[in-house]
């Protein structure tokens, strides 16, 4: 644990230009070696980044969350979250989701084409367990959102399961933190072409705000994305919803 601190605290302070990172993954005694600028000629791929489709559907990075101490409770806790968390994200289909199973290292870039990335950090506070979770910007590096939550009474499966749905919806719903950003961005400056997503997020952004001069322009946009990709399905349930409305 205290060699793992050292190397983290190292490529944080005096070691964050070093093309090559050593890490000791939580769980076990085998050192991983991984390129932090990939070499020339080296793709982000093949330094190890996770790879995402280069195109306008959100993709969440998800780090299985930091425990605060040296506690197998709360090792065991930040792993059996992240499953949790990886379930409920993916019910939100309009989210991509890449996996990460251990702590983000400190200044380490989320991976190229990723949008955010969710991590957090379990502690202990009066023997309740206390999560942190916090939802990044990759594209400008800030925060967009946070939250923390404490167990109390709740016992700590049903205590991670819980805060798992809640986390989600947070983030992926469509009044969540993400979409919210993503069609206020649209909003004030309009891609010059009409995308699956970006009828999706007008179908959001109309049933966010219930503007009437809103429902012409999502439908229209709905529309053209069924005759263009049909094997869309959120895009017909959306559009379904606006007829409706």
């Amino acid at each position: 644990g205290r060699l793992r601190r050292s190397l983290e605290r190292y490529y944080l302070l005096s070691g964050a230009q070093d093309p090559v990172r050593i890490e000791l993954p939580r769980g076990g005694y085998v050192p991983v070696l991984r390129w932090a600028i990939p070499p020339e000629g080296t793709s982000a791929r093949d330094a190890g980044r996770p790879s995402v489709p280069a195109d306008d559907w959100p993709t969440v990075l998800v780090s299985e969350f930091e425990p605060a101490t040296l506690d197998r409770e709360l090792d065991d806790a930040a792993a059996r979250l992240l499953d949790h968390l990886t379930v409920e994200l993916g019910r939100y289909r309009d989210v991509r989701v890449v996996l990460r199973r251990e702590p983000a290292p400190p200044g380490t870039s989320p991976g190229e084409g990723t949008m955010f990335a969710l991590s957090g950090r379990f502690s202990r506070s009066e023997g309740d367990l206390c999560l942190t979770a916090r939802l990044v910007d990759a594209r400008t590096g800030s925060q967009v959102w946070a939250d923390e939550y404490r167990s109390g009474a709740v016992p700590p499966i049903a205590f991670r399961e819980a805060t798992a749905r809640v986390i989600a919806a947070r983030v992926a719903s469509e009044q969540g933190v993400v979409a919210r950003l993503l069609w206020a961005e649209r909003r004030a400056h309009p891609p010059a072409e009409l995308t699956p997503y970006g009828g999706i997020l007008a179908s959001y952004e109309f049933f966010f705000n219930r503007d009437p001069a809103a429902l012409a322009p999502a439908i229209s946009a709905l529309q053209r994305v069924v005759a263009a990709e049909p094997e869309c399905s959120l895009a017909w349930v959306q559009l379904s919803r606006l007829y409706i409305a």
